[in-house]
């Protein structure tokens, strides 16, 4: 008898489903605008740079250059994956002022959730790659930076404490 209605129920579902129209299906990433970094930022001076990223264009480039290996991602079906200098850019924009991640999403155009895994990712390997925690001079956790002196030591300290 449960086999029954079971199979009954089941049918009915089936002829619900039939008699109504397909589901209108949500859009699957909601297209965002990059104008201020695709437009603004590229006609940056140095001195606006190093006021609103807190190093200059030519420290950024470096970090591009090195850091691109281990940041890039390949493209899928779906979407483009970022671009290595917007993932340094937004990561740089969150130390240099200290906004939500929800604010560097809309500013750099990607979705809210993004920023999180990029600045942990492009903070993880500038730890990785340029700062080295050492014992000097019998104080514990010293920093040495091997940055070839191009980005500030406080970006990198605090670098260090989001981690």
């Amino acid at each position: 008898m449960r086999k029954y209605l079971m199979a009954r129920n089941n049918l009915l579902l089936m002829n619900r489903r039939s008699n109504l129209q397909p589901a209108e299906r949500r859009i699957w990433s909601k297209p965002r605008s990059r104008n201020w970094w695709d437009c603004i930022v590229p006609g940056f001076t140095d001195e606006e740079w190093i006021q609103n990223f807190r190093i200059n264009k030519e420290t950024f480039d470096f970090l591009k250059e090195n850091l691109h290996d281990t940041l890039v991602k390949c493209d899928t079906p779906f979407r483009k994956a970022l671009t290595v200098d917007l993932k340094i850019a937004s990561t740089l924009w969150k130390l240099a002022s200290n906004c939500e991640y929800r604010t560097v999403a809309h500013l750099f155009g990607i979705a809210r959730s993004t920023p999180c895994s990029v600045f942990h990712d492009v903070v993880t390997n500038i730890k990785r790659n340029y700062v080295k925690l050492k014992n000097n001079y019998g104080l514990k956790n010293c920093m040495k930076i091997e940055l070839n002196q191009m980005v500030t030591s406080y970006i990198l300290i605090d670098c260090l404490k989001m981690i």
